[in-house]
């Protein structure tokens, strides 16, 4: 006999009107939310709200700018989204992460203290074993044609926005951006281009 869980039971015995079964526990490990990495990956050109393309620029940092036809071909704004399949199957947006090649290294946005996206130099993991992780993000489609949010599994209801750079408010930085579900806020609202 079995329970519902398929736990083994065996009967032992009629007491007073009572049936004693024994329960034999297995210790086994628990079935956790485990993120695998796929074959899938797209190669596109992000757009912030205001038309400006996401690069990965010489000091390591993401910014936002406007970019002329000939500055659109490079290479350093051109980002891969590396799409991870969730082991449990239960959510209803796909897991993703940020990358870029950039000087032969593959630099990846994640989620740093005070809401900074920062590059990081890494290999992709092939397994990410825990819910969350600092570049593991969750990437949610919008009604509007080719607009995406990402938020981040490590902080919930934040997402890749842009604010203004201090030191040149011409570009834009990307960070993450405090959202709830029933607002809007186009500055975490990106558009995704081939």
């Amino acid at each position: 006999m079995a329970t519902s869980n398929f736990t083994p039971v065996t009967f032992c015995d009629i007491c007073s009107n009572a049936f004693y079964f024994d329960v034999k526990v297995a210790i086994t490990e628990v079935d956790v939310d485990t993120y695998m990495i796929t074959d899938q990956y797209q190669n596109y050109k992000l757009l912030s709200h205001d038309d400006k393309f996401l690069l990965l620029n010489d000091e390591r940092k993401f910014q936002a700018q406007l970019l002329n036809a000939k500055e659109q071909h490079q290479s350093d704004c051109r980002f891969n989204i590396n799409i991870y399949k969730d082991s449990c199957q239960e959510t209803q947006h796909r897991a993703v992460i940020l990358s870029i090649v950039k000087d032969d290294k593959r630099m990846v946005a994640c989620c740093s203290g005070n809401n900074e996206i920062s590059a990081v130099e890494m290999e992709l993991p092939h397994t990410i074993p825990e819910t969350s992780h600092k570049a593991l993000f969750y990437l949610k489609k919008l009604p509007a044609h080719n607009k995406f949010m990402f938020e981040s599994s490590v902080y919930p209801s934040k997402f890749l926005g842009f604010e203004p750079d201090e030191d040149n408010p011409t570009l834009n930085k990307l960070v993450l951006r405090h959202k709830t579900s029933d607002e809007v806020d186009e500055t975490a609202e990106l558009t995704l281009m081939k």
